[in-house]
């Protein structure tokens, strides 16, 4: 029983930490996010095989049959390397992050 109180205690600092810190940076999660959003965009406009990851709606794996592996102009970020410092930032902006509070925040990890 000693335990609990700690266990307890330790779940609910876990639970209540701004932001999920998941070890990974500002700027990361902006990007994961974009990344997110452009993925669901390409599926919700009707389209499979957005990224070679991807599975198609019959589960099979798109590989080379995606919009990422044929170069079409409508594909999705499929990478967190490919999405636009200006983008991220735009998203920053619209979360009400300047761009010195996120270059100080990410700095500081």
């Amino acid at each position: 029983m000693k335990g609990w109180g700690i266990s307890i205690v330790c779940a609910w600092l876990v639970a209540w930490t701004p932001g999920g810190d998941d070890g990974r940076t500002l700027l990361e999660r902006s990007a994961d996010e974009l990344m997110r959003q452009s993925r669901n965009a390409y599926r919700v406009a009707g389209w499979d095989c957005g990224c070679p990851y991807e599975v198609d709606r019959n589960g099979h794996g798109c590989g080379a049959r995606s919009a990422y592996s044929l170069g079409e102009r409508a594909k999705p970020y499929c990478a967190l390397s490919e999405v636009p410092p200006e983008k991220i930032d735009a998203l920053l902006v619209a979360d009400g992050v300047r761009a010195t509070d996120h270059d100080a925040k990410t700095s500081a990890k």
